[in-house]
């Protein structure tokens, strides 16, 4: 399944392709709740889906960048975090990226802390696990 907002319609339905149920700006806070419990893992950034996911006790696996988890990160048991905290710049805890020009690590360095996060980074977790399932 995948979620988001009304707004994110276009991008939920991207994401979704043909192998997913697109769910995105098609729940109220009871279904999505109802929906996130009923999911094994749910792949997130810091977000109040991720917080409600770990309500209803759904492990998360969530991307962040410029937030401290340790602050506002999801509460129990089952949570993974994947996070580049070696890089100077983290947390910044700023809801802009100010970084401009080379990275540390990348060519550009606005929001270099979440570019930095692969795809194959949560595939692994998710094989890890044996959460991973058939897709694209």
């Amino acid at each position: 399944m995948v979620f988001g907002g009304p707004e994110e319609r276009e991008l939920t339905a991207v994401v979704a392709g043909d192998w997913a149920f697109d769910a995105g700006g098609r729940t109220d806070l009871g279904l999505l709740a109802a929906g996130l419990a009923a999911c094994d893992v749910l792949v997130t950034n810091d977000s109040g889906p991720m917080h409600l996911a770990a309500a209803v006790g759904t492990p998360t696996i969530s991307l962040w960048g410029a937030g401290d988890p340790n602050v506002t990160g999801p509460l129990g048991e089952g949570h993974l975090i994947l996070r580049h905290p070696e890089l100077p710049c983290v947390p910044c805890v700023k809801n802009e990226c100010p970084r401009r020009g080379r990275g540390y690590v990348l060519e550009e360095a606005e929001r270099e802390c979440l570019r930095l996060i692969q795809v194959a980074d949560v595939e692994a977790v998710l094989e890890a696990r044996g959460t991973l399932r058939g897709s694209p």
